[in-house]
């Protein structure tokens, strides 16, 4: 939700994922099993599969909040995770991205 209310007001959005996990997240890159459109396909359907109806809070009541908000949206909870998926996609490809060139500085420089 609050990526979301940032992206509104035109605030500058960080995710950051721990290194174990970025790790993880680029092993599909390397699986010698799947085809490069398969891994691709793989990933984008991980990254599109937002659901916040199914959020969860510490405090109900923020969740049922939340949700009124989320609900008197133009789009309401699809049009929500449209945009939810919009930023994880947009991160993800980041991620890539950036491995892309450290393993393009890493063949480059002979290591």
């Amino acid at each position: 939700f609050e990526m979301i209310m940032a992206k509104k007001y035109g605030c500058q959005i960080t995710m950051i994922m721990p290194e174990h996990d970025r790790l993880d997240f680029l092993k599909i890159l390397d699986d010698k099993n799947m085809s490069p459109l398969d891994k691709m396909t793989r990933l984008f359907e991980v990254l599109s599969s937002t659901r916040v109806q199914d959020a969860k809070a510490s405090v109900e009541s923020d969740r049922i909040n939340i949700m009124n908000i989320i609900e008197s949206m133009p789009g309401s909870y699809t049009g929500f995770n449209v945009q939810v998926n919009e930023l994880v996609r947009g991160w993800a490809i980041g991620i890539m991205k950036d491995e892309v060139d450290v393993r393009r500085k890493l063949i480059t420089s002979g290591d």
